[in-house]
């Protein structure tokens, strides 16, 4: 029979082998066009199958392949926490200190549509920085532990779309995208310097009462000393209430005097003139 492998819709490889019937009565499938649909995929290059829920299963190897050499473990890379980058600007996240060494593993990464990596190296040429820069119109977001760099055995491929090595001309396109779009960064440092100059210049938003700092440590106060200030208040709150007392007594007394002078000026202008009759003489 004749075998074809393909890779989507193009056949990538096909060759002729035998089929025998199987011990439990069945014949055996080797199509796949039910597994494409139901969206099964199959790596044949690493020799396993990866079911939609993401369980990869293990094909069977034949008797010549039990001999190779495992597959290498792939590490991954990426931010620690949530990133929050605005329009036209960058974070920066930092590699983990342990990582594959060079000599075993070879580095890979990738780019979102919204942000573009770029691989920061120390003076001895060691990444430890990556810098996501936005070139989106909005703000993009990278959270933490996402797959931004992978470290994969060298001769091998990643199991994902959309890597690429650091020597590549792809990466070199986006380092170009990532300078077009990205904020200057002396501009972005002589606005720092612009807004620390005019930062202590502005009024506080709210009050800011001044408190004098204790020069020693006050001493907590006696029962004696609590004792006579409360006498003291009784003295002068009783002093207080002698003083309205009088007050009020003054003009009671006032208010008396004035109501008998009104009485004494009503009797007056109530008794009726005293006259005199006089007698007329005869001249």
């Amino acid at each position: 029979a004749l075998v074809k492998i393909t890779l989507g819709w193009e056949r990538v490889y096909e060759f002729e082998m035998w089929i025998m019937e199987h011990s439990a009565g069945v014949d055996v499938v080797l199509g796949t066009e039910f597994m494409i649909p139901a969206g099964v995929r199959l790596d044949l290059f690493h020799g396993t199958a990866r079911l939609p829920d993401e369980i990869t299963v293990t094909l069977v190897k034949s008797a010549n392949t039990m001999d190779d050499e495992p597959y290498g473990a792939q590490v991954v890379g990426g931010p620690t926490e949530d990133l929050y980058i605005p329009r036209g600007e960058w974070r920066e996240f930092r590699l983990p200190r342990k990582r594959p060494s060079r000599s075993t593993h070879e580095l890979w990464i990738r780019r979102t549509r919204q942000l573009v990596p770029t691989v920061m190296e120390s003076r001895r040429g060691k990444p430890v920085w990556v810098r996501l820069t936005n070139v989106s119109d909005g703000t993009a977001r990278c959270y933490k532990h996402s797959s931004v760099v992978l470290w994969i055995p060298k001769g091998e491929l990643p199991r994902e779309v959309g890597y690429v090595r650091l020597d590549s001309s792809k990466y070199n396109e986006w380092q170009v995208l990532a300078y077009a779009e990205g904020r200057e960064d002396t501009l972005l440092r002589k606005e720092k310097e612009l807004y620390e100059c005019w930062l202590p210049e502005q009024p506080p938003a709210v009050e800011r009462p001044e408190y004098t700092t204790p020069a020693r440590i006050l001493m907590r106060p006696t029962k004696g000393s609590v004792a006579t200030k409360e006498s003291t208040l009784d003295l002068s709150g009783s002093d207080d209430g002698g003083d309205d007392t009088n007050s009020h007594c003054s003009v009671r007394m006032r208010d008396e005097s004035e109501a008998s002078v009104a009485t004494g000026v009503e009797d007056e202008t109530d008794e009726e003139p005293h006259t005199h009759p006089t007698e007329s003489s005869d001249v």
